[in-house]
């Protein structure tokens, strides 16, 4: 995470001298990786949330279970 951090801090503050190299060609060098690297922030970022979903439901089944509970009571039935 640190690596995605400190590449996307070198990428805006190497925007400038990338600009000088040409016009068009600094910014879509740059606007792509940006690109790139946002989108897998976001799949980092959506697998973490997932896992702490999954992670969550497990610990809710390991607790209802040693606590001799039911998860839901039904009151009747027709």
């Amino acid at each position: 995470m640190l690596f995605v951090f400190l590449l996307f801090l070198f990428l805006i503050l190497a925007e400038p001298a990338l600009a000088y190299v040409g016009p068009g060609l600094g910014a879509g060098v740059v606007a792509t990786v940006l690109g790139i690297l946002l989108g897998l922030l976001m799949l980092v970022v959506g697998v973490q949330l997932v896992m702490t979903g999954l992670l969550g439901e497990l610990m809710m089944r390991v607790y209802f279970e040693s606590s001799g509970r039911k998860t839901y009571a039904v009151r009747e039935t027709c």
